[in-house]
């Protein structure tokens, strides 16, 4: 699959601080400045201890992570069975992110700017990786996801 240069970049960027909830995100929960400054390997004088405090922290960082994507899925799958008429998805094996099917003859495009709109909610449509239009893509590794699958569920309780 060939995705066109910073394609996924440009419409994350269309709403990307215009949303309060952003569950396509690929990355995990961003560390606060004390956590960063534990934890971070940079390039300056003081590196080589920051280093070593980066990889002596490697397993509560990897802990947490795993921990929350691992929660994170759970919660998804509790969703996406109790919409099982309009969504269905594989469960990620590795890693933060997932397709999500959508089975409404609407395609996943349009629902999403719905989202945008009346939801402040933002995934991206599988239009945007030129996969057609029957997909979401979503990330788990973030401590909102959750709130924001409960804030769609009264949205699709409301609109369906």
């Amino acid at each position: 699959m060939h995705i066109p240069s910073f394609k996924i970049e440009r419409y994350f960027a269309r709403y990307e601080f215009s949303v309060p909830y952003i569950l396509c995100a690929s990355d995990c929960e961003p560390l606060t400045l004390p956590e960063l400054l534990d934890t971070s390997i940079c390039s300056s004088a003081p590196s080589q201890v920051l280093s070593v405090m980066g990889l002596q922290a490697k397993d509560m960082i990897l802990e947490r992570n795993l921990s929350l994507i691992a929660h994170n899925k759970d919660v998804t799958n509790v969703f996406v069975d109790k919409y099982h008429d309009l969504f269905s998805w594989c469960p990620p094996q590795a890693g933060s992110t997932a397709f999500i099917t959508y089975l409404a003859d609407e395609g996943a495009a349009a629902l999403s700017e719905r989202l945008v709109k009346d939801e402040g909610i933002l995934v991206i449509p599988s239009t945007v990786f030129d996969y057609g239009d029957k997909h979401w893509r979503i990330g788990l590794g973030r401590k909102n996801v959750p709130e924001i699958l409960a804030r769609l569920d009264s949205y699709l309780e409301k609109n369906r």
